[in-house]
């Protein structure tokens, strides 16, 4: 199936989800998908090339008529590729969703050309999160993540199973008496 670039540039609009793993800046992430939507659609087939018409010596008639001219048909290389360059060589990509650092992974949002209009009725629907946590008891480690430097270690025999789900629906109904009260906000 062949499709040309400029229908599929006039449809490429609106948000969508990229995983990001855990080993790459957002940044990189929407460098990439950049990178990717322009090298796809400059493999895509292009408008048709025009051609030009040419005016030469009419070589059939030229014993009866040697001033006869007649019309040839010639290609026009001013949209070939080698000579004006790859047609799409740059594509906005905002990131709508925040809040993933390098060391996260999960869902992105993106949005490309009017998708970014969209942006701010995102930010307002306030849309429910998930977190997976993974941890370690009984280690501290200078910048809080599990590649820093241990400074301190302690035993961890008090924290039994019932405390460690108390503080866990602690959290849980601290952060939906946020999301309520600006839910109540917005409203």
């Amino acid at each position: 199936m062949s499709k040309q670039a400029r229908k599929v540039w006039r449809d490429l609009n609106g948000l969508f989800a990229v995983y990001k793993p855990s080993s790459l800046q957002p940044k990189d992430v929407k460098q990439m998908v950049q990178s990717v939507l322009i090298e796809d659609l400059n493999k895509l087939e292009l408008r048709p090339q025009k051609s030009l018409a040419k005016v030469v010596q009419d070589i059939v008639r030229i014993d009866e008529n040697p001033s006869a001219l007649t019309e040839v048909r010639v290609p026009s290389y001013t949209e070939h590729v080698l000579v004006r360059g790859p047609l799409y060589s740059d594509i906005k990509v905002a990131v709508v969703s925040g809040g993933l650092d390098a060391k996260m992974s999960g869902v992105m949002v993106l949005a490309v050309k009017l998708g970014t209009k969209d942006i701010d009725t995102y930010h307002t629907t306030l849309m429910s999160k998930t977190y997976t946590i993974k941890g370690q008891f009984g280690f501290a480690t200078d910048n809080h993540d599990a590649d820093g430097k241990i400074w301190q270690k302690s035993t961890f025999d008090h924290v039994t199973q019932e405390k460690f789900e108390r503080v866990i629906s602690n959290m849980q109904r601290s952060h939906q008496k946020v999301m309520l009260r600006d839910t109540l906000y917005v409203l």
